[in-house]
């Protein structure tokens, strides 16, 4: 009965295209940045938090509570100059194209998801390992 009513409620109302399946919604900024293992610091497009979130289609505390809660990494670059944490363009790419994947099944991102997250976590894993 309850998966008739969920077929019956997708059928009426179709899942919407995700908005990351075409990569990211905005570009980031080039900006000389550091992190442990740079021996000297170097010109990356990163993204802030607060352009990563509008990269990513989702608000800024949406993000902070995805990396308090684990379900991202958080961004190890530094910006030289301010200081503030920056994520690569690479990295950025990577999430959304793993939150496009999973959007494909799901409607949001839960604790729960966590093939998705050891995807994302991994995925980040082995970038920053062959790029910074």
């Amino acid at each position: 009965m309850i998966e008739r009513s969920r077929r019956t409620y997708r059928n009426n109302h179709p899942k919407e295209v995700s908005k990351l399946n075409s990569g990211l919604l905005r570009d980031g900024a080039v900006r000389e940045v550091t992190c442990e293992g740079l021996e000297h610091p170097e010109n990356v497009e990163t993204y802030r938090m607060s352009e990563a979130a509008l990269a990513l289609g989702r608000s800024m505390v949406t993000i902070k509570r995805w990396i308090k809660e684990e379900l991202i990494p958080p961004p190890i670059l530094t910006d030289v100059v301010y200081g503030y944490k920056h994520y690569s363009r690479g990295e950025l790419k990577l999430i959304a194209m793993l939150l496009a994947e999973h959007e494909r099944q799901y409607e949001y991102f839960h604790y729960t998801h966590t093939v998705t997250i050891n995807r994302i976590w991994q995925g980040i894993e082995a970038y920053r390992k062959t790029h910074l």
